[in-house]
């Protein structure tokens, strides 16, 4: 009962920030549908940016929704978890992938490059997990590709916060860019964590750390979201700045 009540929970907050992503995506696009023709120029730097943006975030918590959706169905009709649960892993990695894409465009690119030697150690750990994950529970294919979509992720998360990390040494100060980073790179640690207490089940009962850990990954959906917010709009300022 507690695993379908929380699985629900995080299907619904999906469900809605989804939904609030595309609305603010739809949102800019009529504003510069109807802007002025002396606001033609602003509007048009800005449309991909913010756009772009919250669409990529919509896909992340749209993947998660349908990942979690399988789940629930699974739960209500056979009362019990799928035995291979291969459907909505597929979702939650490409979930993953949208996350990376979105940390990637909004750094500029930049993350691709390696930013620092430390990012060596990431396809490391993400290996020795899988090598792990595959002893425990079996499922080579399956974890071969989660290793490879959150080696990805990790790359390009590690990679922006490194930027950071570079700002602050020559500026002083942080961007606002920082918290969803940070947050995105949360998401991958919790769901490492995730699997990780999977592998030491102790029962369908809030005496499970899972559910509380999987509770947290559900409310960093808004964070994420509050963080990509206010990214979005300090790089439009920024791009309005620079076209006047």
């Amino acid at each position: 009962m507690v695993e379908f009540v929380d699985n629900l929970f995080q299907m619904v907050l999906s469900a809605i920030c989804t939904l609030v992503a595309f609305y603010h995506a739809f949102k800019i696009r009529r504003y510069n549908e109807t802007a002025p023709v002396e606001e033609s120029k602003i509007s048009s730097m800005t449309f991909f940016v913010g756009r772009r943006e919250w669409i990529l975030y919509g896909l992340f918590t749209g993947e998660c929704f349908l990942g979690d959706l399988f789940y629930v169905l699974h739960l209500a009709f056979y009362g019990e978890t799928p035995e291979n649960p291969y459907i909505p892993n597929l979702a939650w990695y490409a979930s993953f992938l949208f996350l990376a894409i979105l940390v990637l465009y909004v750094s500029g690119k930049k993350t691709v490059r390696m930013q620092s030697r430390l990012q060596l150690l990431i396809p490391l750990f993400t290996i020795a997990m899988a090598v792990f994950y595959v002893m425990d529970s079996g499922g080579i294919f399956d974890n071969a590709l989660a290793a490879a979509v959150m080696t990805a992720a990790f790359w390009v998360t590690g990679g922006a916060l490194e930027i950071e990390r570079q700002n602050v040494k020559n500026n002083g100060h942080v961007s606002e860019k920082f918290s969803l980073y940070m947050a995105a790179f949360a998401a991958i640690v919790i769901e490492y964590a995730l699997w990780t207490i999977s592998s030491f089940w102790v029962g369908d009962s809030f005496a499970n750390p899972y559910f509380w850990v999987d509770i947290m990954y559900s409310v960093n959906f808004i964070i994420i979201m509050i963080a990509l917010k206010a990214a979005v709009r300090a790089e439009n300022v920024e791009k309005t700045e620079v076209s006047e």
